[in-house]
């Protein structure tokens, strides 16, 4: 009987890296999947984490790209119609706020073109290594305990906050607080 044979036509060669610290590595690792496996989206990270693996497993970089793009998608755009909020969400996180949502909307414009109309270049393994990096620090805030977030939606809300900034987060409270100085006494002590 002639056994089929199976290959990886994309499959390259490549150098293993290997931690300077093995045990530490391994202590986060263990640490974050305890952290994923606590959370009540814990499905949604495994899944988007699984495509983000792929992603990098690619040797087309510009192919690596689209799927970084769409397993960042699977999380901060989680059931919206559109991903408009993508760049303020990812760059909440960043004290360079600014210059981060400016790289990701270059990606962004990069994706679109390389996928409406198959562009793509050499550079892309630079923006791989970008979505990389933006990839691994949303994952830890979404699955960080300390967040003690609900629901994808919640994490996603207050990043929509967060991107607004500290002052106008300020402003706002003032403002409801000003709104709630209208309610009786005993209507503010039975909601507290």
């Amino acid at each position: 009987i002639a056994h089929p044979i199976f290959f990886e036509p994309e499959y390259r060669e490549a150098r293993v890296e290997s931690p300077k610290n093995p045990e530490i590595f391994q202590k986060n690792i263990i640490n974050i999947m305890s952290w994923i496996d606590k959370s009540p989206f814990s499905r949604k990270l495994y899944s988007s984490l699984l495509r983000c693996s792929d992603a990098l497993d690619l040797g087309d970089k510009n192919v690596s790209v689209i799927k970084l793009w769409g397993a960042l998608e699977s999380l901060v755009a989680d059931d919206e119609p559109n991903c408009d909020n993508l760049p303020n969400r990812l760059s909440a996180l960043y004290s360079d706020s600014e210059f981060t949502k400016h790289v990701v909307m270059h990606i962004r414009d990069y994706r679109n073109a390389h996928v409406h109309q198959g562009i793509g270049d050499e550079d892309s393994v630079h923006r791989a290594y970008h979505l990389q990096n933006l990839y691994n620090n949303i994952l830890l805030y979404y699955s960080r305990p300390t967040n003690n977030f609900t629901s994808l939606k919640e994490a996603n809300d207050t990043l929509d906050k967060i991107a607004k900034g500290k002052d106008m987060l300020e402003q706002e409270i003032e403002a409801i607080n000003k709104a709630l100085s209208f309610f009786p006494a005993e209507v503010n002590n039975r909601e507290n």
